[in-house]
């Protein structure tokens, strides 16, 4: 099974209410989903947690198609042919997430290997929301609650909704691959609200309302 496609959709999830700490407030969470199309036609998802991070994404188009989905070692060297050295935010660095979930994996044994602790940070759509559900019930040295932004969502991309806790417990979809399913009416209402607010973080010369971010 090989890559056909790459899709790259930035969205803004809104909150219930502004999220309001030291800094300012927020109404919304940019992020940015991906969908990997093969040539089977079965689609594939994830997430860049990092706000508008499409233009990126998009840019390793070209070199994923005709990879074998399942050969991340080809994919990593197409992506990252000639990185050796690793400044603060070059292609090196990433390498340690490349892969997703099977990076996650090592990168959380490893932590429990030198006794580090290691959680998860909630602030994603369901897609990375199921994700790291996954990874917390699989792994188990994973035993300290993660954060969660589940009761603050008011829409997600999923057809399944946002994930709600029930006795302070949220459950692990068990549906195929991640367990949940892309909608695409949800996507297109998220990114046209991404659309409409621009992005967040924004910053000088970024847009959005996350450029008028003020400080408190």
């Amino acid at each position: 099974m090989k890559i056909a496609d790459l899709r790259a959709t930035p969205v803004n999830i809104p909150l219930r209410a502004p999220y309001r700490f030291a800094y300012g407030s927020i109404a919304s969470l940019t992020k940015t989903v991906l969908e990997v199309v093969t040539d089977e036609g079965i689609v594939g998802l994830g997430e860049v947690a990092a706000g508008d991070c499409s233009a990126a994404a998009l840019g390793f188009r070209d070199r994923l198609i005709g990879v074998d989905v399942l050969d991340l070692n080809a994919a990593e060297a197409r992506c990252v042919p000639t990185a050796r050295y690793s400044p603060w935010d070059d292609a090196l660095g990433h390498r340690r997430v490349f892969g997703g979930i099977r990076r996650a994996v090592e990168f959380a044994r490893a932590c429990e290997r030198f006794d580090v602790g290691f959680r998860f940070h909630s602030g994603e759509t369901g897609i990375g929301s199921a994700a790291y559900l996954h990874l917390s019930a699989a792994i188990a040295s994973v035993r300290e609650p993660s954060q969660t932004l589940f009761r603050w969502y008011a829409d997600d991309v999923v057809a399944e909704g946002p994930f709600v806790p029930k006795g302070g417990l949220v459950e692990v979809p068990t549906g195929p691959g991640l367990g949940v399913t892309l909608d695409p009416v949800a996507l297109a209402r998220c990114h046209e609200r991404y659309r409409t607010e621009g992005p967040f973080p924004g910053g000088p010369g970024k847009g959005g309302y996350g450029e008028a971010f003020s400080r408190r």
